[in-house]
Parts: structure tokens; C-alpha cells; sequence
């Protein structure tokens, strides 16, 4: 095993340097003074039209080209190109997780902001992490992606907390154009996407529309049931209007829906293998083998030390109970519309843009990953059904203004996000050992009638919730220039965060292990509410609810710095803060008394360099940056009000701080040949991180080593410290023809990964190899490709968890640690076909 991963080690570096010294060997690599000069992609992330190389900001752009050359179809894809960039699915398909630069989302919103054409459409969970089921999505009809980094709440609001995406769709054209790309691969991959365009009144009126359909059959199945897993089916479609009625008015109107069922993915629940003891515990023995389970149960818990690695003979998934068959996995059904008006008057332009999201999705799965049977007595052991029904309500409004004067260059404006999530959660706990002593009855908060040993099919009422958010900001940037070289600009965001919950008196596992029945109403106030309702009346909940509500103002500024030495050359330093809203952990609390979280908070300073060289052959980009980075939002066990087992919860680290150094450059280096490497470095670490003796459970108590669950010096999840991305292009026209061909080898690393704050397991490092050759004209384009080409079987990509279905066993009754790896993408032919009309 050692061998193997050391030569796949050493596979990048072979690879690459194999296409290096065969273009090496050709007469054609002197330079030339008609070299093909590198693509300048123009964007418009600070509102207005620049080049990259003009923005005094960490910006990351890929044109049309890039998208369509290397098949980028959703967020995940990005996690693969761009070094600094992560995006991690967690436990459930919702459960999406982008991180940029070190600021990983472990709880509450995304640490980055997801917009299509600067609108938002990002959120959070209420069950689970992540940031929803829409980050899921394909893309549809996108022009250019743009990733800018560091804080960002000034320019693209409230949840661009470490960094924001803005995917650019395509605008309607006055010229009838289409375009349409067709796509196989290996997992029966299929992809079919077409756009047409045209006037629809001269110089007037436009109109564009989009399709989508895609079907992919996965690469691994599950065992138990034969299904797939992995498996996508989507639909995707979008209409856009284009009218300019003069010369100053501009109005772009687009709406798209998407349909989209994925499977459960190709998940193995990697269990607890070790045990380490739990601090302050008297008269435990130092070595518990061999002793009998109330002893293990006390002075230890299990969790797991080393590296993740998983087959898909560890994939185990069990079938619907209820059904006998697999289980379906999410569904999901987005509308997204926005609508911009641009109007030039005197000195700029003013624009209003407004949004709005409608998301329904159903997750219905296997929460604890396993179909084994456990026999074990003294253990609470558990089966469970995962029933989530979504529905997200998103509308935003803005309006700002854009202008300039002399060399005063100015953007302000207001905006409002309004957001309702509404939860119905049907899920069910039952016993794994049916024989255990807990199914039978028992005193309070036993029920009478003991503890369920299968889903009760009559018993599937759905408990809901709701989160509310109203915000409201107003935002300025002002920048000046002092002269031919400096400029400066100071902005800020004042924002009002308004968030309200809703949630059950009751919880999922009081519903389905106790097998309580709820009642349609509500006992008045006069009615002791306090008291436990199997003590009143056995086995029966009411439909009480809880209500709270959290608040945030803030002001988040942000300043910059930058020096022009040439027409080639940007130096800039900025310092800016940023800010995430806190919340309730609504997830099984029977109050939300105890669940409250902190806001995160950080201040950034970055500085960096943007060069151009060689008569614009040669492009040098970099940047130094230092995140203070306060009460990062982060799941723990503990055992709230009415819970009879550990469930998660939300806790604030203390303080976090992240140094990170990318680097970019790109080499035209004749009109053949084209290299390019991405690097970048990242350095996260828990400076203070202390859950204390009372907050901190028997397994984080456990993970960390002391009793007051300190993890102070460890490394932050889920941040690669190195990763790097490699290309190397040939490219020739044929002769006689309009036709290039080429051909490009492209190479990424990414360094070990801890998965938690107790830097106990880890994912490996690992090196991918990626093979294009085709052939381009300006309107056609044929690529034949090899992902991963040599078939490189490391995990990638896991995700904490508890082990419902293995405990530790009596008196704790509390799940084990587990981790969910999710199994990697194979070695992968394919082919993509596109042609522009």
C-alpha cells in the first residue's frame, strides 16, 4: 500500500513534466513576436465593467470557454479547480458546505455567498448543516463564473462572510444566435444543454431561452437494495428578456426552474475503532479490555484515529423500512427569478435589482448509514428513518447607484432580504436490538408501553418548524484617486438581521422511540405545560410550540489601498471585516433555552500583487493574507431537555486565526504552448477553542484529552495547507482549415485534511491527473477526456458523525463517533460536443 501511494506521489509531477518535455522538443517553442497574448476576461464584480487586472481584490474568473472546456456543471466542480476553494456535502444531499480560504462552514449559514447574477441564493438548513439543497444544482446558461475572496459583504451582502460566487448568466442578443453541447461518459453520464437567442423587435426587444436534461447512473450500488448510488436526474429550463426601450434604459429579466432527483450517494459509515478515556472520571482502570460494558461505557468512548479510506464493499446502506425498497433520496423542484433595471442619468447609473428563490425539496433517506443488526443489551442501539421536507421563500430587493466624478468613483444603496424556511420533519428512531432490556416499560421518560423496535407507519406525523429573516442594509464605497499611481477607497455595509424560529415542544426521538401520539391542539396557558406530557396523560404529545428570536446590527466596513507602478503592474492592501448572524439550534430542542450560538466575526488584512510580463504573454498574481477570525460556529454533542440520548448541537470556538498565501501564473509561452499554476497555502488554527468542563460532552471531553473539552492549537477542518492546480496546453491549427487541435494534461494536489477540531482522523493527501485532447474552431468544439486518469481510489471527501446504530453501551447511553466518507470518482472517459449556430 505504501508503494502505490507513493508512485501515485509522484503521478502529477510525472505527468505534467511528460507534456513539458514533449513540447519542449519542438522548433516552435521560440518565442515569437506574434505570440497569443493571455484572454483578458472582463467582469463586473464591484458593480461596473473592469478587467481583473484592474481590481484591487483575490479574484478568480472563468470565461464561457473555461466552463464549457472543462465540463463545469455545479458548485462541487469548482472544489476540483480552484486551490483555496472547498465545497463538502455533509450528512445529508442538502447539507452543502463552500468554503474559501481556511473559513469552513461547519454550523450556520455558508462562509461564502452564492448568487446568480448578484442575487442570492444561498441559505441555511434547520435540521441539519449546510447551506440547503440549491447549491446542488447544474448550472444553466452561464456566461462566467466569478469567485472573489476574503470578505465581501459590502459588494454582495449579508452572507458573503469569507468570499462570494456570482455565477453570470447569458444575456439576450439583437443577432439570432443558439448554441447547444451534448455530453457521455462513463456511470451513463448524459448531458444535453442548448440556449437560443434573437430579437424579438429590432434594437428593442430580446429574448433568450435555456434547456437542461442530464441523467447520470452513478458508479458505485448499493448492496442491499441493487439501486444506484450517486445517481442524478435533472431538467433544468430558463426564459430571459432583454428590453431597451433608449439609450438609457436597460432592462434584463430572467426566470429558470429546475427539476432534480439525486440518489442517496455512495456513502460508508466508518465507525469507531478506538477508545480513549474520558477525563475526570474516578476509578477507572488504565487499559478497560476485558471489562464488562457499564465500565467501557463509563470510563471511554469510541471514535476513530488515523486515516479514512473506505471500498465500496464498506458501502451498507440499509432499504426503506417502510417500503422494503431503496430509498429514494432528495428531490428537489427551484424557481429563480430576478429582474434589472439599469437607468443612466447624470454622473452614473442607477439599478435596481430585484429577487426571488422558490425551493421545495424532500430528503427522505438512511440517517445512520448501516444495515447490520447489534445485539448487545446494554446499549440504546437505533434504527433510523430521515424524512425532511423543505420549502424555501426567498425575496431581496436593491437599489444603488453607481457614478463617478473627476476622481471620485462612488456606489451606494439599500437593500432588503426577506427569507422564510419552513421544515417538516417526518423522521423515526427505533430500537437496532430488538431483545434490549429498553423495550420494555418502564418509569418516566420511559413510556408505558416501552421503546418502538420498528418505524411505526401509523405514527409518521410531521413536526415543523420555521425560520424567519428579515434584514435590511445600506451600503457606500467610496474611492479616490490621489494621483496617476494611488487610489484609494473606504467602504461599509450597516446592516439589521431580524431572525425568528419556530419549533415543536416536542422532538423527533419523544415521538417515534417512545411511540407518543400527537394531539391536534394546544392546552391553554392555565394548563401546567411544564410538566412532561407522559406524566399527565401516557403517551401522548401536544402541538405546542416555542418561539424566539435573535438580532444583529452591525456596521462592516472595508479599506483599500492600491498603487499602479505601470500599466502592468497593481499593488493593493486591504483590511475588511465580516460577519455571519447567530442563531438557535432548533434541530430536537425542546426549548430554546441553551441553544442560542454567537455570531462569527472576522477582520481580514490582505495584501497582493497583480503583473502583466512579457508584452502580455506572462501574467504573475499574488496574494499574502492574516484572517482574525472570532467564534466560528461549530457542532458538538450534548443532551438537551427531553432528549434521551446526544443529539448536536451549536457551540462558538473561541478565536480562529488563518494565514494563507496564493499564488497564480499563467504563460503563453508561443502560440502552441500554454502553462499555468495555482497554489495556495492555508493555515488555519484553533487559537482558543475551550467548550469547558459543563458544555463540553463525554466524547468531545474525550477527543480533546482534558476535561474542560479544550482544542486550543489544533488545526481547523476541512482546509487542505497545501493544494496546487497545474496545466499545460499544445495547441495547433491544421492546416487549410479553421480547426486547432490540442491537447492538455492538468494536474491537482491537495494536502492531508483533518475532518474536526480533534485532528484525530484524517483524509490522505491525494494527486489527480486529468487528460483533454480535441479539436476547436470558433464554432465547434469536440474534446475526448480522461478524469482522473489514473484511477486514483483515495477518499476525497468525508464528513463527521455520530454512529447511531453502535453506541457506547450503558450507563451513557450516546452514540459513537463515526465518519461518512463518501467514495470517489473513478477513472472517467468521456466525450463533449458543442457547436455555436
Amino acid at each position: 500500500m505504501q508503494a502505490k501511494s507513493k508512485l501515485r506521489g509522484r503521478q502529477l509531477a510525472l505527468a505534467v513534466s511528460a507534456a513539458l518535455a514533449t513540447t519542449a522538443a519542438a522548433p516552435a517553442l521560440a518565442q515569437e513576436p506574434g505570440a497569443r497574448l493571455i484572454e483578458e476576461i472582463v467582469v463586473t464584480a464591484r458593480k461596473s465593467e473592469e478587467r481583473v487586472q484592474d481590481i484591487p481584490i483575490a479574484i478568480t474568473a472563468l470565461s464561457a470557454q473555461d466552463i464549457q472546456r472543462e465540463g463545469i456543471s455545479s458548485l462541487a466542480d469548482l472544489g476540483q479547480l480552484l486551490p483555496g476553494f472547498t465545497f463538502d456535502v455533509g450528512a445529508f444531499a442538502s447539507d452543502t458546505r463552500p468554503a474559501v480560504r481556511g473559513m469552513q462552514n461547519e454550523r450556520g449559514r455558508p462562509s461564502v455567498a452564492v448568487l446568480i447574477d448578484y442575487v442570492d441564493a444561498s441559505s441555511e438548513n434547520l435540521a441539519t448543516a449546510g447551506g440547503s439543497s440549491a447549491l446542488r444544482g447544474r448550472l444553466l446558461d452561464v456566461e462566467r463564473i466569478e469567485l472573489v475572496k476574503g470578505p465581501q459583504t459590502v459588494l454582495y451582502g449579508r452572507n458573503a462572510f469569507g468570499g462570494a460566487i456570482n455565477y453570470v448568466t447569458r444575456r439576450p442578443t439583437f443577432e439570432w444566435e443558439g448554441r447547444a453541447g451534448l455530453e457521455a461518459a462513463r456511470g451513463g453520464l448524459w448531458a444535453l444543454d442548448a440556449g437560443f437567442s434573437g430579437p424579438l423587435i429590432d434594437e428593442q426587444l430580446a429574448f433568450r431561452v435555456g434547456i437542461s436534461k442530464s441523467e447520470f447512473g452513478g458508479y458505485y450500488s448499493n448492496p442491499n437494495t441493487g439501486a444506484g448510488l450517486g445517481t442524478e436526474d435533472s431538467l433544468s429550463g430558463s426564459l430571459a428578456l432583454l428590453f431597451t426601450p433608449n439609450e438609457r434604459l436597460t432592462v434584463y429579466a430572467r426566470y429558470q426552474y429546475s427539476d432534480e432527483d439525486f440518489s442517496e450517494p455512495a456513502t460508508a459509515l466508518i465507525t469507531h475503532r478506538d477508545r480513549v478515556p474520558v477525563p475526570g472520571v474516578e476509578g477507572c482502570p488504565p487499559d478497560v479490555t476485558g471489562f464488562p460494558p457499564p465500565v467501557v461505557g463509563t470510563c471511554t468512548r469510541g471514535t476513530f484515529i488515523g486515516e479514512l479510506s473506505a471500498t465500496e464493499a464498506d458501502i451498507d446502506l440499509s432499504p426503506d423500512p417502510l417500503t422494503g425498497e431503496a430509498f429514494p433520496g432528495l428531490s428537489q423542484f427551484m424557481r429563480f427569478g430576478t429582474i434589472q433595471a439599469d437607468y443612466d442619468i447624470a454622473g452614473g447609473t442607477l439599478t435596481y435589482l430585484t429577487g426571488y428563490m422558490r425551493n421545495t425539496n424532500t430528503d427522505r433517506s438512511d440517517p445512520d448509514y448501516t444495515n447490520y443488526p447489534f445485539t448487545e443489551n446494554l446499549a440504546l442501539s437505533l434504527n433510523a428513518v430521515n424524512i425532511l421536507n423543505y420549502e424555501f421563500k426567498t425575496n431581496s430587493h436593491e437599489l444603488r447607484h453607481v457614478g463617478e466624478a473627476g476622481a471620485l468613483r462612488w456606489i451606494v444603496g439599500g437593500a432588503n432580504y426577506r427569507e422564510r424556511v419552513t421544515l417538516e420533519n417526518g423522521s423515526q428512531f427505533y430500537l437496532r436490538n430488538p431483545n434490549t432490556f429498553l423495550r420494555f416499560p418502564g418509569p418516566p421518560p420511559l413510556s408505558p408501553t416501552g421503546i418502538a423496535t420498528t418505524p411505526n407507519p401509523g405514527a409518521r406525523a410531521f413536526s415543523r418548524q420555521h425560520r424567519d429573516t428579515d434584514h435590511y442594509s445600506v451600503f457606500l464605497s467610496l474611492g479616490y484617486q490621489l494621483n496617476d499611481q494611488w487610489r484609494l477607497t473606504a467602504e461599509g455595509r450597516w446592516s439589521r438581521d431580524t431572525i425568528d424560529y419556530t419549533a415543536p415542544t416536542y422532538s423527533r426521538q419523544q415521538m417515534s422511540l417512545l411511540q407518543q401520539v400527537p394531539l391536534p391542539f394546544c392546552p391553554p396557558e392555565t394548563d401546567d405545560r411544564d410538566v412532561p406530557d407522559s406524566a399527565k396523560y401516557p403517551n401522548v404529545a401536544y402541538d405546542c410550540t416555542w418561539s424566539a428570536e435573535v438580532r444583529s446590527t452591525v456596521f462592516t466596513p472595508r479599506f483599500i489601498a492600491d498603487y499602479r507602478l505601470n500599466e502592468n503592474m497593481l499593488f493593493y492592501g486591504s483590511v475588511a471585516k465580516g460577519f455571519k448572524p447567530g442563531g438557535i439550534a432548533a434541530n430536537e430542542a425542546v426549548t430554546p433555552e441553551g441553544q442560542f450560538y454567537d455570531e462569527e466575526t472576522v477582520w481580514a488584512y490582505e495584501i497582493g500583487a497583480k503583473t502583466d510580463w512579457l508584452e502580455g504573454r506572462l501574467r504573475l498574481n499574488g496574494s499574502i493574507y492574516f484572517n482574525d477570525y472570532k467564534d466560528q460556529q461549530i457542532g458538538v454533542q450534548q443532551r438537551p431537555a427531553g432528549s434521551i440520548t446526544d443529539i448536536p448541537g451549536i457551540t462558538n470556538a473561541g478565536k480562529v486565526e488563518v494565514i494563507g498565501l496564493e499564488l497564480d501564473a499563467l504563460w503563453q509561452a508561443t502560440d502552441n504552448l500554454a502553462l499555468s499554476v495555482a497554489y495556495a497555502y492555508t493555515d488555519a488554527e484553533f487559537k482558543e477553542y475551550i467548550q469547558g468542563e459543563a458544555g463540553s460532552s463525554a466524547l468531545n471531553k474525550a477527543e480533546a484529552g482534558n476535561i474542560d473539552g479544550d482544542f486550543s492549537g489544533n488545526k481547523v477542518g476541512k482546509s487542505p495547507r497545501n493544494a496546487w492546480n497545474v496545466s499545460a496546453e499544445w495547441r495547433q491549427q491544421i492546416a487549410g482549415s479553421d480547426l486547432d487541435w490540442f491537447t492538455q494534461v492538468s494536474g491537482i494536489y491537495r494536502s492531508q485534511r483533518f475532518l474536526d477540531e480533534a485532528n484525530l482522523a484524517f483524509l490522505p493527501s491525494y494527486s489527480l491527473v486529468n487528460l483533454r485532447v480535441g479539436l476547436e474552431s470558433a464554432n465547434l468544439s469536440v474534446v475526448a477526456y480522461i478524469d482522473n486518469l489514473f484511477d486514483d481510489d483515495k477518499i476525497k471527501s468525508a464528513q463527521r458523525t455520530v454512529d447511531l446504530g453502535n453506541p457506547d453501551g450503558f450507563p451513557a447511553f450516546a452514540p459513537g463517533r463515526g465518519y461518512l466518507v463518501f467514495l470517489p470518482q473513478p477513472r472517467t472517459v468521456g466525450l463533449r460536443l458543442n457547436a455555436r449556430f
